[in-house]
């Protein structure tokens, strides 16, 4: 381990372990209510610079083990946050005192702008609201329309908190974007690419899924709805190590 990771696991240890924060390679994670709060430290090209990445994901998104260590599930970057102008931290690979410096700066953001996000977002319905102000900070950032207090906004884990709120208008309409975009990216492989038949058939069937789970939540099926959260959430804790797998 170099001494950046060095350094920075250790202050992590002794700042986030006591608020329960677990470690699984350059990922720190805790589960409060029915949310994974998760950053990761990222080391940039070059060596010269680092990211901290971060989220909150539902539960109910299932959350697999593979991911744990990873920092594909999460999204956000320091600049997304509402009055935090941070990209990334700069050092010297090649100097103690500049490592500890950047060290020290992340930490500093991780109590100072991060960790009261976390705090906010303690549970399904706080952290929707939490990640809708995020989107809206970084549509004003990227000069674009606020989102609309009905529209859908962010990705999979909104989608997700929706369902799990109740939101299914906002459910309904990621489902309708991701169905309309599968079609058009198959229809653009197919036109472009000839594909095998065996892709355009995973494709075909993933899409049907879609269509399938849109005419669920259009009929506000409560009892199917409820048992995909119940099962998902389930997995996820699983997968996390916080309850033994059940045996079918």
């Amino acid at each position: 381990m170099d001494i950046l990771l060095k350094t920075y696991a250790s202050e992590c240890k002794k700042n986030f372990a006591p608020l329960g924060f677990k470690r699984s390679g350059n990922n720190h994670w805790r589960v409060v209510n029915d949310v994974y709060q998760a950053f990761h430290l990222k080391r940039m090209r070059g060596g010269g610079a680092c990211q901290i990445l971060f989220g909150i994901i539902p539960l109910c998104r299932g959350i697999e083990a593979k991911y744990v260590r990873q920092e594909s599930m999460l999204i956000f970057l320091p600049y997304f946050l509402l009055d935090c102008d941070i990209m990334s931290w700069s050092f010297d690979p090649k100097s103690e005192v500049c490592i500890q410096s950047c060290v020290k700066n992340i930490m500093g953001f991780l109590q100072k702008d991060l960790f009261p996000y976390f705090e906010r977002g303690y549970d399904c319905t706080s952290a929707y609201e939490e990640n809708r102000k995020i989107y809206s900070c970084l549509d004003r950032r990227r000069n674009e329309p606020n989102n609309a207090e009905d529209s859908f906004f962010g990705g999979y884990p909104e989608y997700c908190m929706a369902l799990k709120n109740k939101k299914y208008a906002h459910a309904e309409g990621y489902l309708a974007m991701v169905i309309d975009s599968r079609k058009k990216h198959l229809n653009y492989v197919i036109q472009e690419v000839s594909p095998p038949e065996t892709y355009i058939e995973t494709e075909n069937l993933s899409i049907a899924e879609d269509i399938a789970m849109l005419e669920r939540v259009s009929a506000r099926d409560e009892p199917f709805i409820q048992n995909w959260i119940g099962n998902n959430e389930r997995k996820s804790l699983e997968s996390l190590g916080l309850i033994k797998h059940r045996t079918e």
